[in-house]
């Protein structure tokens, strides 16, 4: 499992998924809590997840594969 913090990833996975990353510390910025989120994103091969981590109440963008 690899934490996501390439702004080139993120930002391609954001704009296909409508989605937005903070570009500091690079979690997934949700206004509404309710918004119902897809559970895997393809990208280049690659499949990555939205995970929360302990500690912390936003979500991050990890690798699966």
């Amino acid at each position: 499992m690899k934490v996501i913090t390439d702004s080139r990833v993120l930002n391609a996975v954001a704009k296909k998924h409508n989605l937005n990353f903070c570009p500091k510390y690079k979690y997934l910025d949700i206004e509404d809590p309710e918004y119902d989120l897809p559970y895997e994103f393809p990208h280049n091969g690659n499949v990555y997840r939205l995970k929360y981590f302990d500690g912390c109440f936003k979500l991050f963008l990890i690798q699966i594969n």
